[in-house]
């Protein structure tokens, strides 16, 4: 047989390219195929098309507080719901909670808090408010009223909704004590609820409880921020205006702090509000591990709770009455820090230090796509930058910087959006610095604003840039509002 000439070898070698290329192609195509597209994967349009289906083929257990929007939502009252991994029978008031009206010889506690004193994902009996009760009532002696614990708690409450609702309905619920169980996103926008029971974040022109008209959902969980504090700092003056409220009606408060949270950062914030209340602290490796729930609610698990129980137990014994509770190594595999008052120390500088310390996960630079979620706040998607009417971009002031860079770019369509008036603001506690732009319809723009003095946002401290257009229109198929899309946001000398 004769050699391959030289046209037949070149024709092997393209079919074997073209062979190697086809099965390349096929095993990338596979792997892409297997691979688990998540959430913050998805287009804002796509999350909002996915959260609508979620919605219409789950039940929507919330109605609106019409009555005090403050509250902003309730249950829907006198109902079977199924919720959270659980079905229940709602009370008239709208929780997962006993009767409204107090039996006679019942020493009832009011638990004030959110999704983890509610007990997202696990039933009401397994919840540590009603573990609690159990707890206390196996620990007190013959004669003593039967301790009733009523959870006053929605996942989604921040401190606004939560202090609200233990004000409105004090006089009918007649607490015997109250318990404050904040979370560290506390200090967030709660979402609001349709007439049909749907629930939206804040978009548009609203504003939240803490007097601020870009919607808050921090994904870090502490920051060097200003806006960050200055919320947090209202929501613990709420929670000291409360706790004279108490003590007028002679009724103990305590304060229980779960999930997770830095020491340092609340004996901070209680010493500034000068809250007088004992309080506890949930050691933080309870957020993980065995200790949290494996369903998509993420929350404690019924042991957990167990522990949380026991944990506060052993807090409102001496300032209820009640029976000291022994430690037993089996049952306290972990112990809380508990404090009757304020410890000594500089808190404020501590909480300086772990906040910088925190906020050093915080980018630098702004590119839609290559920051995480945690970055964007209010009416904005980190996928694509496309941006409602306000939003809020989360970054680290650089050492050496002296201002931005903004790039924005006009929405292709439609074109009778433009011109409209886009304000860039940095607040800080010395005031903000501020600049506005007229976006045209045509190519992307470029504009500087100052940083604030360096008195006022130090290096490594956490800004908040603050964008409101004048103008927005509704996008193609979504829910959503669209005014531009920010292109990148970076630091410049």
């Amino acid at each position: 047989m004769s050699p391959p000439s030289r046209v037949e070898n070149v024709l092997l070698a393209l079919a074997t390219l073209g062979l190697m290329g086809t099965v390349i192609c096929a095993v990338g195509w596979y792997l892409h195929s297997q691979r688990v597209v998540g959430f913050e994967d998805l287009l804002q349009e796509d999350r909002q098309r996915l959260i609508e289906s979620f919605l219409e083929t789950t039940g929507r257990s919330y109605t609106p507080a019409w009555y005090e929007p403050e509250l902003a939502y309730t249950l829907h009252e006198n109902q079977e719901l199924t919720a959270w991994a659980d079905t229940f029978q709602s009370n008239e008031l709208g929780f997962r909670a006993p009767a409204v009206a107090k039996k006679d010889g019942v020493f009832r506690i009011l638990f004030v808090g959110d999704s983890w004193t509610y007990g997202m994902g696990v039933s009401e009996q397994e919840a540590f408010p009603a573990q609690l009760a159990k707890l206390a009532n196996e620990m007190l002696p013959e004669g003593r009223d039967r301790v009733e614990a009523w959870s006053l708690a929605l996942p989604g409450y921040n401190t606004f909704n939560q202090l609200s609702g233990l004000e409105i309905f004090f006089d009918r619920l007649e607490p015997d004590a109250v318990v404050l169980c904040p979370t560290r996103n506390d200090n967030d926008s709660n979402f609001f609820v349709m007439p049909n029971g749907t629930n939206k974040r804040p978009a548009g022109r609203f504003v939240d409880r803490f007097g601020h008209d870009i919607g808050r959902v921090y994904r870090f969980r502490f920051l060097a921020s200003y806006r960050w504090m200055e919320r947090w700092q209202k929501a613990f003056d709420r929670i000291r205006r409360t706790e004279i409220r108490l003590a007028q009606d002679k009724i103990p408060f305590h304060m229980f702090f779960v999930a997770f949270w830095e020491p340092a950062v609340i004996h901070d914030f209680v010493g500034r509000a000068g809250i007088q209340a004992p309080y506890l602290i949930a050691p933080p490796e309870m957020v993980d591990g065995e200790w949290r729930g494996t369903t998509q609610w993420r929350h404690g698990t019924p042991e957990a709770y167990t522990l949380y129980a026991r944990m506060l137990y052993r807090s409102l014994a001496p300032q209820l009455g009640w029976p000291q509770l022994a430690m037993d190594p089996e049952k306290d595999p972990l112990q809380a820090e508990v404090f009757p008052s304020l410890p000594a120390g500089d808190w404020r500088q501590a909480t300086d230090k772990l906040l910088r310390e925190w906020s050093e996960r915080v980018e630098t630079r702004f590119r839609p796509g290559q920051v995480r979620d945690g970055h964007c706040l209010g009416e904005i998607d980190c996928v694509s930058g496309l941006m409602g009417r306000k939003s809020a971009i989360v970054l680290r002031r650089r050492e050496g910087a002296r201002s931005l860079r903004i790039t924005i770019a006009p929405l292709t369509e439609p074109t009778y959006l433009y011109p409209l008036e886009l304000r860039a603001s940095i607040p800080t506690a010395g005031g903000e610095v501020a600049t506005s732009i007229e976006v045209s319809g045509a190519e992307q723009q470029s504009f500087e604003l100052s940083l604030p003095a360096e008195r006022d946002l130090s290096a490594g401290e956490v800004l908040e840039l603050e964008l409101r257009a004048d103008a927005a229109t509704m996008a193609a198929d979504v829910l959503a509002l669209r005014s531009l899309t920010v292109v990148e946001v970076e630091q410049t000398p």
